[in-house]
């Protein structure tokens, strides 16, 4: 029995040792592992917010300069809506859809210019013929007075030469009469 027992109790020892040293491996591999797997997370965390910060910039640099654009166009398209076409649209180069939108707000901006233009000129022309009817009305006026002024003293003359042409008419009668 008491063999027995130290025997086992030696085995059971040394099954304890190696049971030890398996435990402290797997031990010292588990932290090894989980310090391993900390760094790597912490590289992780270090990535992703490294591409976050990455996104966020190329975001707000894109949302500005489409919101210069735009803002742009649309300065244009409330001066073209107020009749101040003089200014060139701007981003009619551009080869997007803001470019697309420069491009026919400038067909509209040539359209508004050309009907001023036209308006213009259909004002110039009523101005002109309004001109020219004063200017005739005026010479006619200028006509039938200086007429009026020449013909009088010849309607003058005339009443008075037909008055003349009476009496001798009456004259010529009387000495018929008499004779």
């Amino acid at each position: 029995g008491k063999l027995w027992f130290d025997t086992a109790t030696q085995r059971i020892d040394l099954i304890k040792t190696v049971e030890d040293a398996i435990a402290a491996r797997l031990l010292d591999a588990a932290r090894s592992e989980s310090a391993r797997t900390r760094v790597q997370a912490g590289q992780l965390v270090v990535a992703v917010a490294a591409l976050l910060a990455l996104s966020a910039g190329v975001t707000t640099v894109t949302a500005l300069s489409l919101t210069k654009r735009l803002g742009a166009v649309g300065a244009q398209m409330r001066r073209v809506a107020d009749n101040q076409a003089d200014r060139d649209t701007p981003n009619v180069d551009d080869a997007d859809e803001i470019g697309d939108l420069a491009r026919n707000l400038e067909r509209l901006r040539a359209e508004v210019l050309e009907k001023a233009s036209l308006e213009r000129l259909a004002s110039e022309e009523r101005i002109a013929k309004e001109s020219r009817a004063n200017a005739l009305s005026n010479a006619t006026r200028s006509f039938h007075s200086q007429a009026n002024d020449r013909l009088q003293p010849l309607a003058s003359a005339a009443a008075a030469a037909s008055a003349n042409a009476q009496d001798m008419r009456g004259a010529t009668e009387t000495i018929k009469s008499e004779i």
